[in-house]
């Protein structure tokens, strides 16, 4: 449970922290490296890491609801089998 919440955290964070336009990563990407990106090549990384981070941040969701409502009978201590030896 743990782990599937965490698996979200990192693309969570790089979504918050990721530039909002395609001038701004290819400028990020010429500071750090000192290479220049063409705008058609930096507004398709952009879109693609932002596609990426949403789609995990959701598969994170989704992973850590669907083990919430598996383990829920589990928490409870209640079971759904009778128990006809008794």
């Amino acid at each position: 449970m743990i782990r599937s919440l965490a698996g979200g955290l990192i693309p969570g964070v790089l979504l918050c922290v990721m530039p909002k336009c395609p001038f701004c990563l290819a400028a990020w990407v010429s500071i750090a490296t000192g290479l220049a990106l063409p705008f058609p090549l930096a507004n398709g990384l952009h879109k693609t890491f932002i596609a990426m981070c949403v789609a995990s941040v959701l598969l994170s969701v989704i992973f850590f609801a669907r083990s919430f409502v598996v383990l829920r009978p589990m928490r409870t201590g209640k079971t759904h089998v009778k128990n006809d030896l008794y």
